[in-house]
């Protein structure tokens, strides 16, 4: 099996942060906080370059957010600056390595799938079935094992800065079974799932 290598020079990379700047902007300029960074652009582009190169970067404390909308739940939700900012400079290096490893039939924050794909491929695979079994995995960003990620993280990738980086963040959630989801996790838990895909498989 490949293991990809020389990647955190691609993640401090100025193309690869002002790709992280735009996708962390997306859809969030009204919000205060952003406006505030989008004053001093130049500046924050140059704080997380220099966080990338000497890995100065602390992970931050999570916001606990309720939510009561389609049913009751807690969300964990990252600070803004820096690490929205840089969980997308990692995923933007990552994701490729990441979602050759994917479940085909996964479909959340997944490029070209999300909710209307996936609501369209139930419909195609429940169609002339009278009943259907519908099975979730409970807390399940919660009840992952950490060294069980950690490991099936290695076996696609060898760089040690940026796994060193994956690990800090695979570690800083440390929160209860009663969590629903954390918002700041990236795309690692695609490669878990893989995994865990296999392993039910050959069971």
């Amino acid at each position: 099996m490949k293991r990809y290598g020389n990647l955190w020079q691609q993640v401090f990379s100025y193309e690869n942060i002002d790709k992280a700047i735009r996708l962390t902007f997306r859809g969030k300029r009204r919000y205060n906080e952003f406006k505030e960074i989008e004053k001093n652009l130049p500046y924050y582009r140059e704080q997380l370059h220099e966080m990338l190169v000497n890995e100065s970067y602390t992970y931050g404390e999570y916001t606990v957010k309720h939510i009561y909308e389609p049913k009751p739940r807690t969300a964990l939700v990252a600070r803004t600056f820096p690490d929205r900012f840089l969980h997308h400079a990692i995923v933007n290096i990552g994701e490729p390595i990441w979602s050759s490893r994917t479940y085909y039939h996964s479909y959340a924050c997944i490029k070209g799938k999300g909710t209307h794909a996936a609501h369209r491929q139930i419909a195609k695979l429940v169609a002339g079935y009278n009943y259907i079994c519908h099975l979730d995995i409970h807390s399940f960003y919660a009840s992952i094992n950490h060294d069980v990620l950690k490991q099936a993280l290695r076996r696609k990738i060898k760089d040690v800065k940026f796994l060193r980086y994956c690990d800090g963040l695979i570690d800083s959630l440390n929160f209860k079974l009663n969590f629903y989801c954390c918002r700041s996790m990236p795309s690692t838990t695609s490669c878990f799932m893989f995994e865990l895909q296999i392993k039910f498989l050959l069971l």
